[in-house]
């Protein structure tokens, strides 16, 4: 049984079951994937033909707000108006054949040919308001058409090698599903793989986070390495936690940080498929044991779930790791008097643990 990402709900961690000895075949080859991208895809977003495509899109975008200003200026000579680049923008200025005319000019003239001049510099105006409101819808599409470009460049360099390991894992449709995930983030992240310096136009340039790619990863919660038989797990010490699993914690910049590779399996996890033996009155001196032990057994599934969620005192975002099909025996062991006390006062027990055995 293995724990990966669930890349569209962080916080719930899938559950992939696999056949004897896949577990650790799969988190190698995933280790390896993430290696050979971390080489490939700075590779291709430093090659020539990137930088290239990348240099004609910023050009047609150059020359798309060129030729709009370019076209005003023709209109506006056509008027006898001038459009000049300053400093803070563009202004408009009337034109007596070749020549600007002066502010000093401009008050000299007639009072109708004044008004016909500021009609025509008034929609020239309209017209320029219009072009400078366009620009970052141009802008847009140029990043939209950079970021098609990456992620076209991306899967080029992700796809052959995601095809390799679907060819050798055929069989196995949620880990096909897996890798359809894993294909879809890392093109969607590409700039995880990137330095700083080698993410282009069309990516957030910022330092890359050093546990990124560790949502890439395979936690092998439990790898049955036995050849034949099933597993046979003696609890010596059966709490919750030991029994169902449980999430552990890493201090990361003075915050506890959680997530789906430091989840450990329990007894239950560890005996699936073959049989738990557990000390009575052990398991009924530890809190929840007992009830966590029967809610199990009932689901036919184990659920790592923290104790304090289960008291209602988590105020933090919590791991809620898919669940586990369960398939196993289990073996309760005690005296005569614990057993006819459950039994007496514990409607579950005979439903759960119909079999009784006597051992001198």
């Amino acid at each position: 049984w293995c724990y990966v990402n669930n890349f569209e709900l962080a916080h719930k961690p899938r559950a992939l079951r696999l056949p004897h000895g896949r577990g650790a075949e799969l988190a190698h080859e995933m280790e390896q994937l993430v290696d050979e991208l971390s080489n490939v895809l700075p590779a291709a977003f430093e090659g020539e033909e990137y930088r290239e495509h990348i240099q004609a899109l910023e050009e047609a975008l150059k020359e798309q707000q060129e030729q709009a200003f370019a076209e005003l200026s023709e209109a506006a000579s056509k008027q006898q108006i001038k459009l000049f680049r300053t400093p803070s923008g563009f202004a408009f200025a009337p034109l007596h054949g070749e020549e600007v005319v002066s502010p000093e000019e401009f008050d000299k003239l007639e009072e109708n040919e004044q008004k016909q001049i500021e009609v025509i510099v008034s929609a020239l105006q309209e017209q320029l308001q219009a072009i400078i409101q366009r620009i970052p819808q141009w802008r847009k599409e140029t990043r939209n058409k950079v970021k098609a470009l990456n992620r076209e460049v991306a899967m080029s360099a992700v796809g052959s090698l995601i095809d390799a390991l679907r060819k050798d894992y055929a069989e196995l449709p949620e880990v096909l599903s897996f890798f359809d995930a894993v294909e879809q983030d890392i093109i969607n992240n590409v700039k995880d793989f990137l330095k700083v310096e080698e993410q282009g136009e069309g990516m957030d340039a910022k330092p890359a986070d050093p546990r990124a790619l560790h949502r890439y990863k395979v936690n092998n919660l439990v790898l049955n390495n036995r050849e034949n038989g099933a597993p046979v797990v003696y609890l010596d010490n059966p709490t919750y936690l030991n029994l169902v699993g449980r999430a552990e914690h890493i201090a990361q910049f003075g915050t506890l940080m959680t997530d789906f590779t430091l989840l450990k399996p329990g007894a239950l996890h560890e005996a699936n498929g073959g049989y738990l033996l557990v000390d009575a009155h052990k398991l009924l001196t530890q809190p929840y044991a007992w009830e966590g032990l029967k809610r199990a057994l009932y689901a036919n599934q184990v659920n790592i779930e923290p104790l304090e969620k289960m008291w209602g005192l988590a105020s933090t975002v919590s791991l809620e790791p898919e669940p586990i099909p369960l398939d196993l025996k289990v073996v309760v062991m005690g005296d005569r008097t614990l057993y006819y006390l459950l039994e007496e006062y514990d409607p579950d027990f005979a439903e759960l643990f119909k079999v009784q055995a006597d051992f001198e």
